[in-house]
């Protein structure tokens, strides 16, 4: 790990080119059918971060196919309006359908449905009233788990009770891991999911999140201490909830074996610590709703866009097909088309067993209530 993190990295190896077919595009359109056209694409990515290399080749395979040019700006230009553009997962909601064409038209020839996440597809119809935008790099929220401490504990089905939870958890205490680890922020995201998991979202929505405050029945609160019961078995690892991203990181610098985030932060964690983990998820365990959720950065066109239907294609081989599933192997994260394969086990499994809800009832000025039951300790007189 020293000589991984020494004064001197190692280059970084660029992804060796890759021969795919652009979607639909040359079955239904005549050799070079863009000759002459020329895009501009802003990336919310710096142009030496892993992912821009996977849009410099697309750039060129484009152009090569279809005659047209993309010019990529990065984070760090300072680019005017641009035809194509993406949008980060946190400022999707943020940003003015104005800003965004109407894409059902031409999603509706490509057969772009049958190769999204209709949960994706949902938020983005949700927040412009019509396709705005398609998603480009999905996160799924779960538990994440380092696959290799559990085959080494034996702990070879992921929970789907909160009971098989706390089974798995003491094998791995047993084994001498600590089992969980959260940052403060995570917690709130854990404790949403346990909410909803142990008593339904309608009743969650009925007691919790109102005027900033917690609203707390006997339901509630015993769902509470389940969590605070988990916390005092020893079940998690030392100084956590952790302010970010200690409690994260300590998946690579500690013997910390779960963790409640998304596909993002185990990206994150191992630029971080310097570690190549092996990776798995499974969704929050319980018996209502759904025990995911998911976000994705986004790619959307111009409304002042000369040629839509060549900046679509070129969004269309981005997000689908070849170019989809080698940004998802180096990124390490979740593919925006289904038939692709994710690098994390179990992530595809749980992406097809339930639409996953977005997170939306608990802000962050309820960061203390969270954490408490998670740090095992739950004041008699803070209940009510």
């Amino acid at each position: 790990v020293l000589t991984a993190c020494g004064a001197e990295p190692a280059p970084e190896t660029a992804p060796p080119p890759v021969e795919v077919e652009i979607p639909y595009v040359e079955e239904t359109l005549p050799q070079l059918p863009y000759e002459g056209v020329a895009l501009t694409f802003r990336s919310i990515w710096r142009e030496d971060d892993a992912q821009s290399q996977v849009l410099r080749q697309a750039a060129a395979f484009f152009e090569r196919k279809t005659g047209a040019t993309v010019e990529l700006r990065w984070l760090a230009d300072e680019a005017e309006t641009a035809d194509l553009f993406q949008i980060p997962a946190s400022e999707f909601t943020e940003t003015d359908p104005a800003q965004m064409l109407d894409l059902t038209e031409m999603s509706e020839k490509s057969g772009y449905s049958e190769k999204s996440h209709e949960a994706l597809r949902t938020q983005i119809v949700d927040h412009c009233g019509y396709l705005g935008a398609v998603a480009q790099t999905p996160y799924l929220g779960g538990v994440y788990y380092n696959a290799d401490i559990f085959t080494n504990c034996g702990i070879t089905e992921a929970p789907r009770s909160w009971a098989e939870f706390e089974d798995v958890a003491e094998t791995l205490r047993i084994y001498g891991w600590q089992p969980l680890t959260l940052d403060k922020e995570d917690a709130i995201a854990a404790m949403e999911l346990h909410l909803r998991r142990s008593i339904g979202r309608e009743l969650m929505l009925k007691y919790m999140g109102k005027k900033d405050h917690w609203h707390f029945d006997q339901t509630v609160v015993a769902a509470m201490e389940q969590v605070m019961i988990f916390a005092q078995s020893g079940y998690m690892t030392y100084g956590t909830p952790a302010d970010y991203p200690a409690g994260q990181n300590k998946m690579g610098i500690s013997n910390s074996a779960m963790m409640v985030g998304t596909n993002g932060d185990c990206a994150d964690i191992e630029e971080e610590t310097c570690t190549d983990l092996r990776w798995g998820m499974f969704p929050y365990p319980g018996e209502k709703e759904s025990g995911t959720w998911i976000t994705a950065d986004m790619a959307a066109i111009h409304p002042d866009c000369e040629n839509p239907q060549a900046a679509f294609d070129f969004l269309m081989l981005l997000v689908t097909g070849e170019f989809d599933q080698l940004r998802t192997n180096i990124s390490g994260g979740i593919p925006s088309d289904p038939a692709n394969t994710s690098p994390i086990a179990g992530a595809m499994e749980a992406l097809q067993a339930a639409q996953p809800q977005l997170l939306d009832v608990f802000g962050y000025k309820q960061t203390d209530p969270a954490v408490k039951p998670w740090s095992g300790w739950y004041d008699e007189e803070e209940r009510y």
